[in-house]
């Protein structure tokens, strides 16, 4: 995984908030077992050598990613909102208005305290593991603040203690795709009209024990 910013000029941030620039030479796990005794792959800047392990942030330096302006994720979102939709869901189908069963009696107990918070740790999990390929922009105050790849640890503990007037809303500015989540709620939906995120979502959903579906047109 670090192999990509092999010969590059990076900046790495460490776990303790130190920093570190240089022309970035990553070493195989082999060299690093023989030379560090440690058989991981790592960085090595100058003298220092740096594991996955230690590091927060690598930035590319001269890297000329887009910066993006939080204030039209409100046009983008209008314009998902009309589109098709997906759902991440514990359900394969939708639950017909007719269904035997008891639907709602077992929709009132995976929202139970006992076993919604892991539900939505296995949110967090799905979310995370599309992070690491991909910018995302999360609110959980209705677009009034956004924050880009927060901190996993603040992002879980957020999303479990979303409270009932809250919905976490988030963006893929580069996908031009949205999630949006509710507290009382057993799904995700997804809006990712150029389906830029879509086999990557349906994969990590099944290994998350999640449905991957197509939402009902109206």
């Amino acid at each position: 995984m670090l192999s990509r910013y092999d010969k590059k000029i990076i900046t790495i941030t460490l776990s303790d908030g130190s920093i570190v620039s240089g022309k970035a030479e990553v070493l195989p796990s082999g060299y690093a077992l023989d030379t560090l005794g440690i058989g991981k792959e790592c960085i090595r800047i100058q003298d220092m050598y740096i594991f996955a392990d230690d590091i927060a942030k690598i930035e590319i330096l001269g890297d000329e990613k887009k910066r993006i302006d939080p204030s039209c994720f409100d046009d983008l979102a209008g314009e998902l909102l009309e589109g098709p939709y997906y759902l991440i869901d514990i359900l394969p189908i939708q639950v017909p208005a007719d269904s035997e069963g008891q639907y709602f009696k077992i929709d009132r107990y995976f929202l139970s305290k006992e076993n919604i918070v892991a539900l939505k740790k296995r949110f967090v999990s799905l979310l995370l593991k599309v992070n690491c390929y991909y910018d995302m922009y999360v609110s959980f105050d209705s677009h009034k603040t956004w924050s880009c790849n927060p901190d996993p640890s603040d992002f879980e503990k957020e999303l479990i203690e979303m409270k009932d007037n809250q919905f976490m809303r988030i963006i893929y500015p580069t996908c031009e795709a949205m999630i949006d989540y509710e507290p009382d709620d057993t799904y995700m939906t997804v809006y990712d009209p150029k389906n830029k995120l879509d086999a990557l979502i349906s994969v990590i959903a099944e290994r998350e024990g999640f449905f991957y579906r197509q939402g009902l047109a109206d």
